[in-house]
């Protein structure tokens, strides 16, 4: 059988199948979008995106302190050999872990800087400072306390508390 022959004989007797239409394919009259503003769309989703990680990367990178929190002391009455002042206000409450407290007898540093720390003692020459954390939960709130014990009178005693880079958030002064 020649080719011409076997070509007759498919039409004949094999019957042509329609072309099924495929669900997936589009139509020829619709039309993309244009390279150009394809390009484009990709170009800004990845600044986006490249924006978006970096804030997420500098919060988490920047300043292991965070922002200094906003304290207020008030001094209290002194009895003889010891002054109290308290805490009447810390926005956000704050970790003691992230002050620092020393204190100046007469412009002169008494006690050197150390870091807050619940009902421990301070020292430094005849005085002792001690801080009590009220509600216990570790963090400085309205309320703590510092109470400055052997004082002797005609000084003036001043309790800075400091953040952890060492810069002075509030300080108390106390006449004895």
């Amino acid at each position: 059988m020649s080719d011409e022959d076997l070509s007759s004989f498919k039409h004949k007797w094999w019957p042509r199948r329609k072309p099924q239409k495929d669900p997936t394919m589009r139509r020829k009259d619709e039309r993309g979008v244009s390279p150009v503003i394809a390009t484009i769309l990709m170009v800004a989703i990845t600044v986006v995106l490249a924006a978006v990680l970096y804030v997420m990367v500098t919060n988490l990178i920047g300043d292991p302190g965070g922002k200094k929190p906003i304290v207020t002391l008030r001094n209290l009455d002194c009895v003889p050999g010891a002054c109290r002042a308290d805490v009447t206000g810390a926005q956000p409450p704050t970790n003691l872990a992230q002050f620092k407290v020393t204190v100046f007898t007469d412009g002169q540093r008494t006690i050197q800087p150390t870091v807050l720390a619940a009902d421990q003692d301070m020292t430094g020459g005849p005085l002792t400072l001690r801080f009590t954390d009220i509600g216990g939960e570790g963090k400085l709130t309205a309320g703590d306390a510092f109470r400055l014990s052997g004082t002797s009178a005609g000084h003036t005693y001043e309790i800075d508390l400091l953040w952890s880079d060492g810069t002075v958030i509030q300080s108390v002064s106390i006449a004895s």
